[in-house]
C-alpha cells in the first residue's frame, strides 16, 4: 500500500497537530482548535434537537484541553478472572 498512501501529518508533545506535505507546513493548529471545527455541527444539531443549554456545555468542554471528558473508574481488578472459581466445580 505504500504506493498509494502518504503520511500527511504528525502528532507531537505539545498537543498540536501538524499536517505537512513535501516536508513543508500545510496546516498546523492545536488539537483543541481541529475538535472545535470538527464538532460544529454536531453542536449545531444538539442544539436543535436536546437541551440548549446542555449541548452548549457540552461544545465548551470540547474546547478545554485540561477536561478529561467521560471516563469511568473500575471498582474491580479487570485482571480478576471471576469465572475461575466456577470453572473446575461444573457450575
Amino acid at each position: 500500500l505504500a504506493s498509494v498512501t502518504h503520511v500527511i501529518g504528525e502528532l507531537n508533545q505539545n498537543d498540536t497537530v501538524t499536517f505537512t506535505r513535501n516536508g513543508d507546513t500545510v496546516l498546523s493548529d492545536s488539537r483543541v482548535a481541529y475538535r472545535t471545527i470538527w464538532a460544529e455541527t454536531t453542536y449545531a444539531m444538539q442544539t436543535l434537537r436536546d437541551n440548549p443549554s446542555c449541548a452548549e456545555q457540552e461544545h465548551k468542554a470540547k474546547q478545554d484541553a485540561a477536561d478529561p471528558g467521560l471516563h469511568a473508574k473500575l471498582s474491580y481488578d479487570i485482571n480478576h478472572d471471576v469465572a475461575a472459581p466456577y470453572i473446575a466445580k461444573g457450575i
